[in-house]
């Protein structure tokens, strides 16, 4: 649960860098959305079962790194389609 937190965290990140290069304002809209729904929604769930656990804290494992790494990386540079 700790490495899903993590993991919500960055993709909420990587949802707002796909808003930021949208054209349209709908798309943009959308995707702000989606960001707050894994930011608010997913990590109250989170928080039911790590109420101890500083989110800010936690030690990734590499995988996730690499993974959410990838996925910050594909926001920034890939195609929006």
């Amino acid at each position: 649960l700790e490495q899903d937190a993590y993991y919500l965290v960055r993709f909420s990140r990587a949802l707002a860098l796909i808003a930021g290069r949208a054209h349209c304002a709908k798309i943009t809209r959308s995707f702000l959305n989606f960001a707050m729904g894994a930011l608010v929604d997913e990590r109250e769930l989170h928080a039911r079962f790590l109420s101890s656990v500083d989110c800010n804290r936690i030690k990734p494992s590499p995988a996730c790194v690499a993974y959410t790494d990838y996925l910050m990386g594909a926001a920034l540079t890939a195609p929006l389609e």
